[in-house]
């Protein structure tokens, strides 16, 4: 009996998934572990990256706050040029 289940269970799988569908889900997936191959790749790039940050402390920290705020002081003056140059 339980031999003949199990055969009745493959003849659904073979009539379900004809070797043209195995073949485009084998495509499939080859694609999909690549692509996740590529984002732990990064994830762990990333992870380098900032733990490398994260080991320069606080005065990084804040030497960065103050880049960024001379920056936007720098593209606020150049704004404010560029108004007055219309005119």
């Amino acid at each position: 009996m339980l031999l003949k289940i199990r055969f009745e269970e493959v003849k659904i799988l073979l009539d379900t998934y004809t070797p043209e569908v195995v073949n485009v889900h084998r495509i499939m997936r080859d694609k999909l572990q690549a692509s996740l191959s590529q984002e732990e790749l990064d994830l762990a790039t990333s992870r380098d990256i900032l733990s490398n940050y994260e080991i320069l402390g606080p005065e990084f920290e804040e030497l960065v706050k103050e880049y960024t705020q001379l920056q936007e002081i720098i593209q606020n003056r150049r704004w404010v040029l560029t108004k007055f140059s219309e005119d």
